[in-house]
């Protein structure tokens, strides 16, 4: 029997804010931003902007607090981020509703995966996986990838390949998630609390 899957974003589509910022605050205070500023200024230098420079600042960031911090602690991070973030209700009944329908309901997040699964898992967000950054904790260095964009969509199809799929349903926000949205049968555009059908 072939299985709806429904691919979730999580930050700006499962919740409103982008959740990244309340990791590092975790592990390294609130003043963690100051050891994103050489790589800023070295994107600026080199023209490079938007996606470009957040994913340098992101490396920095993760490079400088996540080297040496154990799983457990990025986890934890993550369950007390659950109580400061703001759910989406519209988006979270829609995956309620697919849960309920016994779809395959996927979460796939550009943040790392171990961080974001302690925040699904304090919010009680039943799911099937999650597909996230991985990070190796030895070095603070992305492993392969950053799950966003283009490398999100080949992983969770990836990540899928073993499952009989009759159609996947996504939901995510622009514009990094414009990429997956055009590829899968029914797309959905999240701008804030507004949901809208991607594509029409």
């Amino acid at each position: 029997m072939k299985t709806t899957v429904v691919v979730f974003d999580f930050d700006k589509t499962l919740v409103l804010e982008n959740s990244l910022g309340y990791l590092f605050q975790a592990v390294a205070g609130k003043n963690y931003w100051a050891a994103a500023i050489p790589a800023i200024t070295q994107s600026i230098f080199c023209l490079k902007f938007g996606y470009k420079l957040r994913l340098r600042v992101k490396q920095a960031l993760y490079k400088k607090y996540l080297k040496g911090v154990s799983e457990n602690s990025i986890y934890q991070a993550g369950t007390i981020a659950a109580t400061r973030l703001t759910v989406n209700n519209n988006v979270m009944d829609a995956l309620k509703t697919a849960n309920e329908r016994g779809e395959t309901v996927v979460i796939a997040t550009a943040s790392p995966r171990i961080y974001v699964t302690g925040i699904l898992d304090e919010l009680k967000v039943n799911r099937f996986k999650v597909i996230g950054t991985e990070i190796d904790l030895e070095t603070g260095c992305i492993l392969g990838e950053e799950c966003s964009r283009e490398v999100k969509w080949h992983t969770v199809t990836k990540e899928l390949y073993n499952l009989e799929i009759g159609t996947i349903t996504g939901y995510g926000n622009a514009p990094d998630d414009l990429f997956m949205l055009k590829q899968v049968d029914q797309g959905f555009l999240v701008k804030g609390l507004l949901v809208f059908q991607y594509g029409i």
